[in-house]
This record gives structure tokens, sequence and C-alpha cells, in this order.
């Protein structure tokens, strides 16, 4: 996205300025939309619902019982995720910065680099986490590439 907004106009980056945040931002909102759109869509199991039913186990706010039940787990989820975004937003940071300043590569090349990477990392995380989890089971002794299909 940002790679479409680098139009130069004497050496700054004004429509970049004015509108690099705002697009995202914006196109999040649709994201969102969407989001919301399908989870209210989506019906629960018929086996969900009548098990819910026959154990009275409907929680009014699922999301207090969970914080308090499991606290340790939702803080270890949040910082699993909080190190990786970190990370990656750091590393991002850093190639554009030494890319520019060290090996004098133009704030274009630089950019789009990182967004070749980005999109690159669209099919290999899912890819590797799909892989992961085929492997998952061989901590236990138990993994024969027939239980896994």
């Amino acid at each position: 996205m940002l790679r479409l907004l680098h139009i130069r106009d004497g050496g700054r980056f004004r429509l970049q300025q004015a509108w690099g945040w705002r697009v995202p931002v914006l196109l999040s909102i649709i994201v969102v939309g969407v989001g919301l759109f399908i989870r209210l869509r989506s019906l629960e199991t018929p086996e969900f619902t009548e098990r819910v039913k026959e154990t009275g186990s409907e929680a009014r706010v699922p999301v207090i019982i969970v914080l308090r039940d499991s606290p340790k787990d939702v803080l270890v989820t949040m910082g699993a995720n909080v190190a990786f975004n970190d990370y990656s937003y750091v590393l991002q940071v850093f190639v554009l910065s030494y890319v520019t300043s060290q090996l004098d590569t133009s704030e274009s090349t630089a950019l789009t680099g990182v967004l070749i990477a980005a999109a690159i990392g669209i099919f290999t995380v899912p890819a590797f986490g799909a892989f992961s989890a085929l492997f998952a089971s061989l901590s236990d002794g138990s993994w024969t590439p027939r239980s896994q299909f």
C-alpha cells in the first residue's frame, strides 16, 4: 500500500505523509466489518448448541470467565503475539533504515523489498504453521505418518 503512495514531490513525500497512515486504517475498518459480518452470520453447530443447553453452561460474559479462570493462558498468548509482532516491526524498520542509510539504496527499492518479503510471508507463515502442526506429535513418541491423515 505504501508503495502505491510513494510519490516524490520535490524530495518530500507529501502524499505519503498525509495519507500513508490513513489508508491502512480505513481499509482495516472494512476488514473488521467483513469479519463481524461473517461472525454474526455463522451459526454454532447443532451439537454444540444442544450440549450448551443440556449442561446449562452458557456464559453471559465469556470474556470474564476466561480472564478469571485462565489468566496465565491469556497472558502467555498475549506475550507470544506481542513478541512475534514486535520482532517483525523492529526488523522491518531496521532493514529500511540500514538499507537506505548504509547501503545507499533508494527508499523506493528498500520499501519494495520489504513489501515483497511481507507478501512472501503471507504464504510462508501459514504453510510453516501447518508443517509444524503435522509434526507436533513427534514429542510424545506416537507419531507415524499414517496417524496424521
